[in-house]
């Protein structure tokens, strides 16, 4: 016999997996769909130097925004142990 709280439980995971695939599968399908043309346009001399080049500036862009928010940080909690 099925009692209310199995049936709520059933499917709260029936909507779980269903907001799961809505969340994921898009850009799953995407993905794949653009793989084939990505494999090609990686080759090319131009779209290479542009991906080499995006790793550092990535992470200089990580660096300044640690430099800015550390000393928000340290002050904080330097005030806290006071």
């Amino acid at each position: 016999m099925t009692t209310p709280e199995s049936f709520r439980k059933t499917w709260r995971n029936i909507a779980t997996a269903v907001a799961a695939g809505a969340a994921f599968l898009p850009s799953f399908i995407l993905m794949l769909a653009i793989l084939p043309v990505l494999d090609r346009v990686r080759r090319l001399t131009w779209t290479r130097a542009v991906l080499r080049g995006m790793g550092p500036a990535v992470v200089g862009i990580l660096a300044v925004s640690l430099f800015r928010l550390a000393p928000t940080r340290c002050r904080i909690s330097l005030l806290s142990r006071s």
